[in-house]
């Protein structure tokens, strides 16, 4: 079932995301006034049905499948993911609902790797990367897929 996203789910993740990428690359870190609001955009969206056909409870389990998980990976090894990524998932998970966010994650995880491999042959070893940005340009991918790149208008449009 393709899952339609409106434009205030989209737009709140576009803002979220650039806050994210420059907060995650400048200071290592994503800010929980970040995290937090995007996961209550997310859920008060579904709630005012403008998050396409997220519904409230879609947007619950987004949450905690995203915050969960990794948050667990958070706190048994902090010196490899930060608690911040968790939280970021969760928010993104409020805005995507449950369903693909084991693709944002698979993006998120493959688009890092690469982008780690090419500045490993350029000799820009480093042992820290951010994962937020990743996180948030998948997705930014996931959430416009449907909406722009589908033969299905999006039920907004039709209204």
């Amino acid at each position: 079932m393709l899952t339609f996203y409106s434009n205030a789910a989209i737009g709140t993740a576009l803002v979220a995301t650039i806050i994210a990428i420059w907060y995650d690359v400048r200071y290592m870190r994503l800010p929980h006034l970040l995290t937090i609001s995007t996961m209550c955009a997310g859920i008060g969206l579904s709630v005012m049905h403008l998050n396409g056909e997220t519904g409230v409870l879609d947007a619950c389990l987004g949450l905690l499948e995203g915050l969960l998980p990794l948050g667990i990976v958070a706190l048994v090894y902090p010196e490899k993911i930060g608690f911040g990524d968790a939280m970021w998932l969760g928010g993104i998970g409020s805005l995507t609902g449950w369903a693909p966010l084991a693709f944002v994650v698979s993006i998120a995880s493959l688009s890092s790797l690469i982008f780690f491999g090419i500045l490993y042959l350029f000799g820009k070893r480093t042992k820290i990367l951010p994962f937020g940005p990743f996180l948030g340009l998948s997705a930014l991918i996931i959430l416009s897929w449907t909406r722009f790149f589908s033969n299905n208008p999006s039920p907004q449009l039709l209204q």
